[in-house]
């Protein structure tokens, strides 16, 4: 299997699961959409660095029998989908860290709705987005995968105090259209293996 990712805000130095491959027959490929050049510099909209990521990718994938497209959140995922859909219609394609900040409406949401239905899997790290997302989009909610994870061990706030003895976890953020009217401060006193 040849897994192909492409995000368009990971340095070039990011290998995602790559690293701890410990299998000959997985291979990698990455394709990173930041600016190369003044012009994906200058053009922000649309994000040019993406869409030749997207193209990269799709093209590669396109070459390889054995290729899975890995695309990281949803602009990503959008384009490759799109690019995908004439390029390499039968290659398989997973949607990592599928998270919306901002749900999409008009255009956008009917462009997403036509494309994500080519996405074998989206994953998501809340229950939550499975519904939301499997409405929005009008997709079987089986296509979804919540996957808790998490990016580092958050930093201790020593000078909060613990508000129970028994072990807990706090989680607050803006996933799944919730938003908080002030600034939250979370705490995290013991982690937990999921």
């Amino acid at each position: 299997m040849h897994y192909i990712n492409i995000s368009d805000l990971a340095d070039r130095d990011w290998r995602f699961l790559e690293p701890y491959n410990t299998s000959p027959e997985l291979t990698w490929d990455m394709h990173y959409g930041r600016p190369r050049n003044m012009l994906e510099r200058r053009i922000t909209r649309p994000a040019l660095g993406r869409y030749r990521a997207c193209l990269s990718a799709v093209r590669a994938a396109r070459q390889k029998k054995s290729a899975v497209l890995v695309s990281h959140l949803p602009n990503v995922t959008l384009a490759t989908a799109a690019m995908a859909r004439v390029i390499a219609p039968n290659c398989p394609h997973i949607a990592f860290a599928f998270n919306y900040t901002h749900l999409p409406t008009g255009r956008r949401l009917d462009l997403s709705r036509r494309h994500f239905k080519a996405v074998q899997e989206f994953t998501v790290f809340s229950r939550y987005e499975v519904r939301l997302y499997a409405e929005l989009f009008d997709l079987p909610p089986e296509r979804f995968t919540f996957l808790p994870w998490a990016m580092e061990v958050p930093e201790v706030a020593a000078d909060q105090p613990r508000p129970f003895e028994l072990p807990y976890l706090c989680a607050i953020g803006g996933e799944g259209g919730i938003t908080a009217s002030s600034p939250t401060r979370c705490v995290w006193h013991q982690s937990y293996a999921w």
